[in-house]
């Protein structure tokens, strides 16, 4: 992608950030994962992307106005709004720039932090998958015992069950003993399915709402790369500009040429360089 693309899915990322922040922080919060700075600075970057992109609304309407100027002292007044207009999209850009390094070091640093806990959160939900297998496991194995013991219990098996229960006066009660330990045991293994179960789900959803930050966060980092080609091309339009404002009379009486068409032709091709960028501040 180009520069200007890039810029544009960076800060279409800042938007969806924003407004999907607070889901990603409740999802979270309990990991110590400070994902609120991050949002601050997300918002002052987006604020500053607000205020460029008026500044640059702000420079098209004055080459408009310059560019279609049919007298030579209005296209004047134009040359020098665009300089002054230029002096502050310059400063508005270079504050910005500030804001979105900001929120590089931090996302980068909170995409760090996410990454390891996404690796923790995925070992912990293998091994409580492998768990809840082995649960299942030992839930059918006891029912199949359980099943075992109730058919000797009704069978001969039983009979001599009752016999020697009843003549050593309830002292011996092996297969109904035993029973009641498979009860047991398939109790406490459904109890602790029904807990790995319950974590695992938990988990599930962490690592959901971490995958869905991650990307947000890198893309976001977009915006501070892929700023200076922008500066640059400000700078140089800015220079151009100031050199040429004062040189339109000169040219005028030499050459009987508009100011306006004097202006358009020297400063056109940076213009229209800067000009492929407002594009990118339209989300």
């Amino acid at each position: 992608m180009s520069s200007i693309q890039q810029t544009q899915a960076a800060i279409k990322a800042i938007h969806h950030f924003l407004s999907d922040a607070p889901t990603y922080i409740r999802a979270i919060q309990h990991y110590q994962i400070n994902l609120v700075t991050t949002y601050e600075k997300a918002q002052q970057a987006y604020d500053g992307v607000e205020m460029f992109k008026d500044d640059l609304e702000q420079i098209v309407q004055d080459w408009s106005n310059l560019t279609s100027s049919s007298e030579d002292m209005i296209a004047e007044l134009f040359i020098r709004s665009l300089v002054t207009d230029l002096d502050t999209a310059q400063d508005t850009l270079k504050q910005l720039q500030s804001v979105a390094s900001d929120l590089k070091t931090n996302s980068t640093k909170v995409g760090t932090e996410l990454s390891e806990k996404l690796k923790q959160l995925e070992a912990e939900l293998t091994s409580a998958e492998q768990q809840i297998d082995q649960l299942n496991t030992q839930i059918t194995e006891t029912g199949k015992s359980l099943n075992k013991i109730k058919d000797q219990l009704s069978g001969a098996s039983g009979f001599w069950e009752g016999f020697k229960t009843g003549i050593s006066f309830g002292a011996y009660s092996g297969l109904r003993n035993k029973l009641s330990q498979e009860k047991s045991l398939q109790q406490d293994y459904s109890a602790k399915l029904s807990q790995l179960k319950s974590a695992s789900s938990t988990i599930q959803s962490d690592v959901q709402a971490i995958k869905q930050v991650q990307p947000a966060l890198s893309t976001c980092d977009y915006l501070y790369d892929n700023l200076a080609p922008l500066q640059n091309t400000l700078s140089e339009l800015l220079e151009q500009v100031k050199e040429t404002e004062h040189d339109g009379d000169k040219v005028v009486s030499a050459t009987k040429m508009k100011v306006a068409d004097f202006y358009a032709k020297k400063l056109d091709k940076k213009m229209q360089d800067l000009l492929a960028w407002p594009k990118a501040f339209s989300v």
